[in-house]
């Protein structure tokens, strides 16, 4: 159910603005995180080099995101940073 009602919500929004709006699932990323990290940049108008690619992925693991001491929590007992695992991997490009 949650799937769905995620997938129509972002059918929408890219139809509504598909040069504006890009949905990246955290599986898609995970399969060739430096072409993803490159691809991105390149939607927001950045050029990306090599250095940044690598200081991007090794800042973004969940390792790295569960040491940061500065990420409020709100309460939840398993935190804000999750396994780093997602229910769904789709992608549109532009």
């Amino acid at each position: 159910r949650w799937v769905r009602l995620r997938h129509q919500t972002f059918s929408v929004v890219l139809s509504l603005k598909p040069t504006r709006a890009l949905i990246l699932f955290y599986e898609k990323i995970q399969s060739n995180p430096t072409y993803w990290i490159k691809f991105l940049g390149g939607f927001l108008g950045i050029e990306i080099g090599d250095e940044q690619v690598e200081y991007v992925r090794q800042s973004t693991t969940v390792t790295s995101m569960k040491n940061l001491s500065d990420v409020p929590q709100g309460g939840a007992a398993s935190g804000k940073v999750r396994k780093g695992i997602a229910c769904g991997a789709s992608v549109r490009r532009r």
